[in-house]
């Protein structure tokens, strides 16, 4: 069961494969190899990977800043 504060809008799934994706590359370029993800660096370092309904609607996104082959402050986002 979910937990009553996660967005029922998100894909529980989708976000699980994001996390296990920043989980898995090793430098900051893998996410470029991705698909099926809209990836973004919007600062240095800083990537933003964004969550979808049916591959077209954004709902959110999963944020993380990426040193040394991991990813830290990861966020979950939702959108309005």
């Amino acid at each position: 069961m979910l937990n009553p504060a996660f967005p029922s809008s998100l894909g529980i799934y989708e976000v699980v494969d994001i996390l296990n994706i920043m989980d898995a590359v090793e430098q900051a370029t893998d996410f470029e190899f991705l698909g099926g993800f809209k990836i973004d660096e919007y600062s240095p370092d800083n990537w933003a990977v964004t969550i979808t309904v049916n591959s077209v609607e954004p709902v959110g996104s999963v944020t993380c800043y990426f040193s040394s082959g991991n990813a830290y402050d990861v966020n979950l986002n939702t959108y309005d």
